[in-house]
C-alpha cells in the first residue's frame, strides 16, 4: 500500500539495515499551523472591536486607538511569521522511520529528539480520531511500550503519541508496527 507521498529509502552503510523515513504529509502540517495560530486569530478579532469602539471614544482618544491598531498589526504579522517559521521547523523535524527491529519518532522545532521503541516492547497500537482530526483528515496513534529500562518491569508501562498524522499514514504505520510485532493488539 503507497501513501501518496513518495516513502524515503536510507541505507545504513555500517549495518546494511534498510530503514523506511515517512514524512507525515500535508495534513499534518496545516493541522500543526492552525493549533499554533488559533491565538492571533483572537487577537485579529480584538484588534476589529477596537476600530469598531473607534467611533464612540472622544477625537483625541482615536489618535491613539489608530496608532495602538497599527502596531497591534505589525505585531500580529511578526508573531505569524515566526508561528511559521517553528511550525516549518517543526514539521520538518517531525517524522516516523521504520526499521527491521525498531521504530524511531522524531520531533521537536529548537530542540529536536528522537525516541526509539523496538517492536517487542510494545504492547498495543491504538488510534484516535476526535472530530478536529475527522474534519482534517488526521488520526492520532497511541503506542503503550511495556517497561524494561534500569528499574522497571514488563509490568511498567508508558505511551507514546503521534498526534496529527495524515490518516493513510497512520494506518500505514500502524500496520507497519502490528506486522512486525505479531502478538500485539490493536484498537483501530
Amino acid at each position: 500500500m503507497h501513501t501518496p507521498f513518495q516513502k524515503q529509502q536510507t541505507q545504513d552503510a555500517q549495518e546494511n539495515k534498510s530503514e523506511t523515513y515517512l514524512p507525515l504529509g500535508p495534513k499534518t502540517f496545516a493541522v500543526l499551523i492552525i493549533q499554533r495560530s488559533l491565538g492571533i486569530g483572537v487577537l485579529f478579532i480584538g484588534f476589529i472591536a477596537l476600530a469598531g469602539v473607534k467611533s464612540s471614544v472622544p477625537a483625541f482618544l482615536g489618535q491613539y486607538i489608530d496608532l495602538a491598531i497599527s502596531f497591534g498589526l505589525v505585531a500580529i504579522l511578526g508573531i505569524a511569521f515566526l508561528i511559521l517559521l517553528t511550525v516549518l521547523l517543526e514539521y520538518r523535524h517531525y517524522g516516523v522511520i521504520l526499521e527491521q527491529d525498531a521504530f524511531r519518532i522524531r520531533r521537536g522545532a529548537i530542540v529536536q529528539t528522537e525516541t526509539g521503541i523496538p517492536y517487542r516492547r510494545i504492547k498495543e497500537v491504538n488510534m484516535q480520531r476526535t472530530a478536529f482530526d475527522q474534519i482534517f483528515g488526521t488520526s492520532t496513534i497511541v503506542i503503550t511500550v511495556l517497561g524494561e529500562g534500569e528499574g522497571q518491569t514488563f509490568a511498567d508501562e508508558s505511551q507514546h503519541t503521534l498526534p496529527w498524522i495524515e490518516a493513510g499514514i497512520a494506518d500505514e504505520i500502524r500496520n507497519h508496527i502490528l506486522a512486525k510485532g505479531g502478538r500485539l493488539s490493536s484498537n483501530a
